[in-house]
């Protein structure tokens, strides 16, 4: 017996993906509510980018970024056993690597400690903090904090998160999303945003439950896969310059981070702080 599929599509830049997922794992009871007003941090409703959802920072000058990025390369050379680390530039990595072997990379760069990046971590929380008059405590939900290393290959259609919000899992909730891109083409291959969706009412959309497989894939964050009355989930893709950060409320869409670059591999730090 055939299983039952329920599809959207999603446009980046002017292009359309399909993304199919099994219509039993959707939820079928819509909840009337906006999760960021009920579920989210206070403090972020008091911010001056709260009703856009997100906003684009400065944070590390260019020859700061280029250290990050050389630093960063060798953590990853380490993973590949690279020994001629010279040779070794993150935006190759592609070419070190098959689909097999990235989805072991993955393993370990999806749950890192963050203290190996403690400096650069530091510096992107400071200014933060310092800018928004902000803090941020220990996440009290999870057994430990922890720093992920996102890397998407050229048109690896396999790298791509859903269109989702992080704020659906309950330990993010409270939480900040921060992204760091360290390398790839910044002007048109950063993170895919939808603007203001993260005061869209739940019973506008149609999500599916955690665990879930989209495109054949399994992931532990609920797919959104459609929006009342589009016919197409639009996304922006900021463009941003090295050194910059992408900031934005956990309950913002995003994901499905199509890399265009025929060259460079995209990578990029998140870190997602509790606000306290």
């Amino acid at each position: 017996m055939l299983k039952k599929i329920a599809s959207g599509v999603v446009n980046l830049r002017g292009h359309d993906f399909k993304i199919n997922v099994l219509k039993k794992d959707l939820i079928k009871k819509k909840k009337n509510l906006i999760l960021a007003e009920i579920h989210g941090s206070d403090k972020l409703k008091s911010l001056n980018w709260f009703r856009k959802g997100y906003v684009i920072i400065d944070v590390f000058s260019r020859s700061e970024h280029l250290k990050n990025k050389k630093k960063i390369n060798g953590y990853l050379a380490n993973i590949l056993k690279i020994k001629k680390k010279k040779i070794f530039d993150i935006e190759n990595y592609h070419h070190f690597t098959n689909d097999k072997n990235h989805l072991e990379i993955v393993k370990q760069t999806r749950n890192l400690e963050p203290q190996f990046f403690d400096s650069i971590q530091k510096k992107i929380f400071s200014k933060i903090c310092n800018k928004y008059k902000i803090s941020f405590e220990k996440n009290k939900i999870l057994e430990k904090e922890i720093a992920i290393l996102r890397l998407n290959r050229p048109g690896g259609i396999k790298d791509l998160n859903p269109p989702h919000r992080d704020g659906y899992l309950n330990y993010w909730a409270k939480s900040l999303n921060i992204w760091y891109m360290i390398s790839g083409s910044f002007n048109s291959c950063s993170l895919p945003i939808v603007p203001k969706s993260h005061l869209y009412n739940e019973k506008n959309l149609t999500v599916t439950k955690p665990g879930c497989f989209m495109n054949g894939i399994k992931y532990n964050v609920p797919t959104i896969l459609k929006i009342t009355r589009k016919k197409k989930i639009f996304f922006k893709v900021p463009k941003l310059k090295p050194g910059q950060v992408l900031v934005f409320s956990p309950f913002l869409i995003h994901g499905f981070g199509y890399n265009f670059s025929k060259k460079k591999t995209r990578s990029a730090l998140e870190f997602r702080p509790m606000v306290s």
